[in-house]
């Protein structure tokens, strides 16, 4: 959320339009988090009581998916499609580099691996297509421009068959790809909540790792 001051706390309230009725969900608190190195020098103003200046980048989980970015009345200002009636996403940020966006895409079909990042300008000027391998869900970028991405561990069991299971994914700027944790090395097999979802055709859906 653009528009609070860093390390600050604020009180805010979500409104949401369905069925032409606007719905505000109870107020709650956030406290904002430092600013991206890129923007240490923007000089912020707030007058209290009044809504701050501001943006939200935002992809938006629907039919289609949409990558939007919106002011602080909710009037959508930019938006693109993040993709088509095979791929769909369901995480995007502003770059630390302060000039880009990054947004992921996977498929549809859980059978087909179609994985990867996506870098446009702030301008939706397609720039750079990150790979990743049986990516799902969410992604992070590190501080030194690393990708970490949640990517599917399949593996064949005597007792299940075969299980879904997650893997932490790191790409660093050369694009070396290397994995840096399993849930296989970490959690004993167990029929979880998610096991008998059909989510995963692939197998029993173990972990469904859902953040970074």
């Amino acid at each position: 959320v653009l528009g609070i001051p860093p390390l600050s706390e604020a009180e805010l309230t979500v409104y949401a339009e369905t069925g032409g009725e606007l719905h505000a969900s109870d107020p709650f608190s956030v406290t904002a988090g430092p600013l991206l190195d890129a923007a240490a020098d923007l000089q912020l103003e707030t007058s209290p009581g009044e809504a701050p200046p501001g943006y939200f980048l935002a992809s938006l989980f629907g039919d289609p998916e949409l990558l939007a970015i919106f002011d602080m009345e909710g009037r959508i200002l930019w938006a693109v499609q993040q993709y088509d009636e095979e791929h769909g996403g369901i995480d995007s940020r502003v770059a630390r580099d302060g000039e880009s966006i990054l947004f992921n895409r996977f498929a549809k079909d859980k059978n087909v691996d179609g994985g990867a990042i996506e870098r446009i300008g702030l301008d939706g000027t397609p720039l750079e297509t990150i790979v990743t391998p049986l990516g799902h869900h969410i992604f992070d970028e590190l501080p030194d421009g690393t990708i970490a991405y949640i990517a599917l561990d399949t593996r064949d069991t005597e007792t299940y068959g075969t299980v879904c299971g997650d893997r932490v994914v790191e790409i660093g700027t050369d694009g070396t790809h290397r994995e840096v944790y399993s849930t296989w090395d970490s959690l004993t097999l167990f029929e979880s909540p998610t096991f008998d979802s059909t989510f995963y055709p692939q197998g029993f859906d173990w972990t469904h790792g859902n953040s970074i």
